[in-house]
């Protein structure tokens, strides 16, 4: 099994809103992602079929980046999110796959 990496998804700020770069990401199992907010607003990523705070428990305030979140479950393994502090926001929604390995 390869060495866990670790990701960064980046919130930027675009003409149209926030989004995640990337916005799709593949990972390894017991790889973990952070998030780093470079918006002048505060961010908090969720997944689709979770809580708010499941993955970062507070917004990521402009400027800060969240704690590391370690996928070590590959179920499931397509992960859809979502930004909880505008959850209907077109451009703030992501994909993270878990690749379980061999």
């Amino acid at each position: 099994m390869p060495e866990p990496k670790i990701w960064r998804i980046t919130i930027e700020q675009g003409a149209t809103g926030a989004s995640f770069s990337p916005g799709s990401l593949t990972i390894n199992l017991n790889d973990s992602v952070f998030w780093a907010n470079k918006t002048p607003n505060p961010h908090q990523p969720a997944p689709d079929t979770g809580t708010p705070n499941q993955w970062v428990s507070q917004p990521i305030p402009p400027g800060g980046q969240s704690p590391q979140l370690v996928f070590d479950s590959a179920t499931p393994a397509t992960n859809p999110y979502h930004c909880a502090t505008d959850p209907k926001a077109p451009t703030e929604k992501g994909v993270i796959t878990v690749n379980a390995g061999n």
